[in-house]
């Protein structure tokens, strides 16, 4: 009887591993389930290879097999990033009609036309046959499914709320898509310019600057100082430009093989955290995600140490994520949402305000929610700040080096026609 090395969870939310018998893996799903637990990764093993499972299976559950691997990574490639709300929006249709979760993806799996979407539900349903939670099925798909979705359906399983939890996904795609298209709306303009600054300047470098430059020194005049000013701008653009690119390469791969350290990893989350309008993105996308989930998994029922848990997996910033976790242990020794959360500076004070009122009266969970929709707000005017500095400094730039461009050549056909002149 083949042994099987599993990862799963427990009803408090705990990672448990070890090794056990059964002829199937259906079986050795099984058995974990009537212990109590919740298969997360379940492969097989030699006996006593427990431990090499564990670190190797996080390879294992991130390579799907190589056909629909393909298909989905070229449905990335390409641009579509709506592959996680087709599934999701499919799924929430036949779980409202009454079909169990199971027989919606296996249906799904049938009845799909797109070949990247028909790829994903085919695979997640052979997990599920063979014992895996929805939620462990959409976990080896990292580049589908985002770990917030993970830990939500997750939650939605174990409080028999996946059908709400789904809905509550459609709708963060449907905002997130949202704010998308308001980024690419408000770039526009500002690339369309620079866009056209930048052939202008490039025209002028490689084109007409060299023109000049040959005319001047037939004629025996002297350069101005626009366009000795232009020339050294080309020289080092030409010259620096390669240079400039190798050492961002270097520097690119450096810090990500850094990040891959504990070290490296909270340094780097800490100097993004710190960063003028990046920071408060980052600190606004947090936020609206912890509340948003908490909210969520409380509304499901889940008790606060559970949901707090859930949230601090999801948080994508190593140094948020210690907070929430130092917050969590608070709470759970019997301390108020506020008071860890002020502690640790989970959540800013006019948020804590909030929360505090939520606590008081009992609604903790529209609280959450309230601080939610705060957050992205807040998230959606910084984005707006941001592209208004960054399109201000580009503009500047290329407006100035145009402007450049023409005193120039106003100056040396000025020269030129001097020098014709004597």
């Amino acid at each position: 009887m083949p042994n099987f090395n599993y990862i799963a969870q427990n009803a408090s939310g705990e990672t448990l591993s070890g090794t056990l018998e059964a002829p199937d893996r259906r079986s050795a799903a099984q058995r974990l389930a009537r212990r109590g637990l919740t298969p997360v990764r379940l492969t097989v093993g030699d006996a006593g290879s427990a431990a090499k499972s564990q670190v190797n299976s996080a390879e294992e559950i991130n390579l799907p097999a190589s056909e629909d691997h393909d298909a989905l990574h070229k449905k990335r490639l390409f641009g579509t990033h709506k592959i996680a709300s087709s599934f999701m929006e499919k799924l929430y249709s036949l779980l409202t009609s009454g079909l169990p979760a199971g027989d919606a993806v296996k249906l799904l799996s049938q009845r799909v036309t797109d070949p990247a979407l028909r790829a994903l539900c085919a695979r997640i349903w052979r997990d599920l046959s063979e014992g895996l939670p929805l939620a462990g099925a959409m976990a080896r798909f990292p580049e589908v499914f985002e770990a917030t979705d993970v830990r939500l359906v997750e939650a939605g399983e174990a409080t028999g709320t996946l059908t709400p939890v789904v809905k509550r996904l459609l709708d963060h795609y449907e905002s997130r898509e949202s704010l998308r298209a308001k980024i690419l709306a408000s770039m526009a303009y500002p690339v369309f310019i620079i866009t056209l600054a930048c052939g202008v300047i490039a025209f002028f470098i490689f084109f007409l600057m060299p023109m000049l430059q040959d005319m001047m020194e037939k004629l025996g005049g002297e350069m101005n100082l626009t366009t000795r000013i232009l020339v050294a701008i080309s020289q080092v653009v030409i010259y620096g430009a390669p240079v400039f690119a190798v050492v961002a390469v270097s520097a690119f791969f450096s810090i990500k093989n850094w990040r891959q350290s504990d070290e490296g990893l909270r340094k780097t989350d800490d100097w993004i955290l710190r960063l003028p309008l990046i920071g408060r993105i980052v600190s606004n996308v947090e936020a609206s995600r912890l509340c948003s989930l908490v909210s969520t998994l409380m509304d499901n029922g889940m008790n606060t140490p559970d949901a707090l848990r859930m949230a601090e997996r999801a948080a994508g910033n190593q140094i948020e994520r210690e907070r929430i976790a130092a917050a969590r242990k608070l709470i759970s020794d019997g301390a108020s949402f506020t008071n860890a959360f002020r502690r640790h500076q989970v959540l800013p004070q006019i948020d804590l305000d909030i929360v505090t009122v939520g606590e008081s009266t009992g609604t903790l969970p529209a609280a959450f929610r309230q601080l939610a929709q705060s957050h992205e707000k807040a998230l959606d005017a910084a984005l707006k700040r941001l592209i208004v500095a960054l399109s201000s400094v580009l503009l500047s730039s290329a407006v100035a080096i145009v402007f450049l461009c023409l005193l120039s050549i106003v100056l040396t056909i000025f020269s030129v026609s001097q020098s014709a002149a004597q």
